[in-house]
């Protein structure tokens, strides 16, 4: 195997890249966009597209508020887990 290692310390390397402001930003044709962009708005026909359901009028909807285990008789955790040895032979 290969001699492992976690590399070396980091080196800074200046880029030739011109300062902030020491560039002039140059116009060309390319940059500029010489269509314009256009859209075409149709209607959606479309038999699968779910129709929106209408809301309620004010004070039409239901007033009552029904609650988590409202309507429930009794809830409980069941009960203590009850140890049942079976007929299997022991390991060996």
């Amino acid at each position: 195997m290969k001699k492992v290692d976690f590399g070396s310390k980091y080196q800074f390397k200046a880029d030739s890249n011109p300062a902030v402001g020491q560039y002039e930003v140059e116009a060309s044709s390319k940059a500029i966009m010489n269509r314009s962009v256009a859209a075409k708005i149709v209607s959606n026909d479309n038999a699968y597209v779910r129709t929106v359901e209408a809301s309620p009028e004010p004070g039409q909807y239901q007033v009552e508020t029904v609650t988590f285990a409202q309507n429930m008789n009794k809830v409980d955790f069941g009960s203590k887990y009850q140890f049942k040895a079976n007929s299997n032979p022991a390991p060996g």
